[in-house]
């Protein structure tokens, strides 16, 4: 699960505006475990996907042969794991925001 988390948050955070955590090697440790965190209450099969494409290194066409589905449901599937980690953060950005 901790290459998942990894690939994973570096995924994100390439290709989204919303940081998690401040920037700093203070707060990496702290990073990986809110995503952890947030990918274990993601739905089985969401969590699958991920595991797959950044833990197994397999494409969605690949994935879509062991997950028994087309590759354009797999894609789908990849992108709304995706999409709710990207929600997650934002909620929690705005929720640090709050805050301050």
């Amino acid at each position: 699960m901790n290459s998942t988390v990894t690939r994973a948050l570096k995924h994100l955070a390439s290709s989204s505006e919303v940081s998690l955590l401040p920037a700093g090697p203070e707060n990496d440790a702290s990073a990986r475990t809110w995503l952890a965190n947030a990918i274990a209450e993601l739905p089985a099969r969401e969590r699958l996907a991920l595991a797959l494409c950044y833990e197994e290194g397999l494409a969605c066409e690949e994935m879509a042969v062991v997950l028994g589905m087309a590759a354009d449901e797999a894609e789908q599937l990849h992108t709304r794991a995706l999409s709710h980690l990207a929600s997650r953060i934002a909620d929690n950005e705005k929720r640090r925001d709050d805050l301050t």
